[in-house]
């Protein structure tokens, strides 16, 4: 399962990896979703694709619908879908505007899952900058080009059961 958190949550004051994994894993609890639940997110020494496992099973929204077919499809080219379903199965309410759509994810990840700068001094530090996802988007979900807001807006993580 993968949704995007209903709680936006300013780049700076996510705690980093742990914090943002935690977020990830409270909302899942409360939306009666079980398992173990990682942030899509890279703080320049980990990332998905050095933390999370390569699953061989299909990604799906809350609701069901198709993301990827396995972890190969996940990172290597477009989304089937777009991740705009949160924890409890509905849209993500539009969020805002910025270069990268109307609602973004902190990301800082490339499409292969590996790390990129900046990264809102490891996801710790509102007076920064990070990189962001666009959430309507199957092609620029986790690099949208050129968009680097200040890690003190509000943005959404995506959430990946492990």
């Amino acid at each position: 399962i993968v949704f995007v958190t209903s709680l936006p949550i300013g780049g700076g004051s996510i705690g980093g990896l742990m914090g943002a994994d935690q977020h990830c894993k409270d909302l899942a609890t409360q939306a009666g979703l079980s398992g173990n639940y990682l942030a899509w997110l890279s703080d320049g020494v980990q990332s998905p694709s050095s933390r999370f496992p390569e699953s061989t099973v299909p990604y799906k929204l809350r609701n069901g619908v198709h993301v990827a077919e396995s972890w190969d499809d996940l990172v290597n080219g477009p989304l089937a879908n777009p991740i705009n379903v949160n924890e409890a199965g509905g849209n993500q309410p539009l969020t805002g505007n910025s270069q990268c759509g109307t609602t973004f994810a902190w990301t800082s990840t490339n499409n292969a899952g590996g790390s990129l700068m900046p990264n809102c001094e490891g996801f710790s530090e509102a007076n920064a900058y990070g990189l962001v996802g666009n959430v309507q988007s199957n092609e620029q979900w986790t690099a949208c080009a050129g968009s680097q807001p200040k890690c003190d807006v509000l943005g959404v993580l995506y959430c990946f059961q492990a």
